[in-house]
């Protein structure tokens, strides 16, 4: 399916072309086309793995305020791509039935059904005393709450299961603590952590006023050994 292209900051030229790269479907020549597109001067917002083959894109035309590309691909092919500005749909080209394929097998691996809007997120932050002020992201703070009532995992399987990187890095994190001290996870909990635990690719963090994106191994490598330390001072 293919939408109408209506931009009045991005040349027509451009977006012409564009739209004949992506109807071609290569994933390399269509980063290749955004990315050395001067006037447009584009930086990566999002760049990880789903699973398997299958990674999530999204790059934001600094030049053309509030214009995102937004694109979901296996190894060799674009699978789902839009452009979106000022949150509204501008043009869509999707192949359906490689979706329908990807949907089934993220309900495999994860346990959840999904639709393509469910990705592409940046209001989420994995991190702690961010901004000004110092203060936790609120999925900290829920976490947090969470940890001191009880072993329950319930909302960090929910967390695990979701479409956005830094909520599975809040749940992988509950997880590791209900694990480290003591308690039992589920089958399904140590699934979706493992699953997590293996992606490539960035995720969005905070420390203080600095944002920026870390990739995801190392995060979860520093994360793993800052709770054991916790724990280990906190038993002396």
């Amino acid at each position: 399916m293919t939408g109408v292209l209506s931009f009045a900051q991005i040349p027509a030229s451009i977006m012409d072309s564009l739209k004949r790269v992506v109807s071609n479907g290569n994933l390399h020549e269509v980063k290749a086309f955004i990315e050395r597109q001067k006037g447009l001067d584009t930086h990566i917002r999002i760049e990880r793995q789903v699973f398997d083959s299958y990674w999530e894109w999204s790059y934001e035309a600094k030049e053309s305020p509030g214009y995102v590309f937004d694109f979901i691909s296996d190894s060799i092919n674009i699978i789902y791509f839009k452009v979106i500005s000022q949150k509204k749909k501008k043009y869509l080209h999707e192949r359906k039935e490689a979706m329908e394929h990807f949907y089934r097998k993220y309900n495999e691996v994860y346990v959840r059904r999904v639709h393509a809007d469910d990705f592409f997120s940046n209001e989420t932050v994995y991190g702690r005393g961010c901004g000004f002020t110092g203060e936790d992201p609120p999925e900290r703070k829920k976490m947090n709450a969470c940890l001191e009532k009880n072993c329950d995992e319930k909302i960090f399987i929910t967390w695990l299961q979701s479409p956005i990187t830094e909520l599975q890095m809040y749940g992988f994190e509950g997880g590791f603590i209900l694990a480290s001290k003591g308690c039992t996870l589920s089958p399904l909990a140590k699934k979706l952590m493992d699953n997590v635990a293996h992606k490539s690719g960035n995720v969005r963090i905070c420390g203080g006023c600095i944002y920026s994106m870390k990739p995801i191994s190392m995060v979860i490598t520093e994360m793993k050994k800052n709770i054991l330390q916790s724990i280990k001072r906190d038993d002396r």
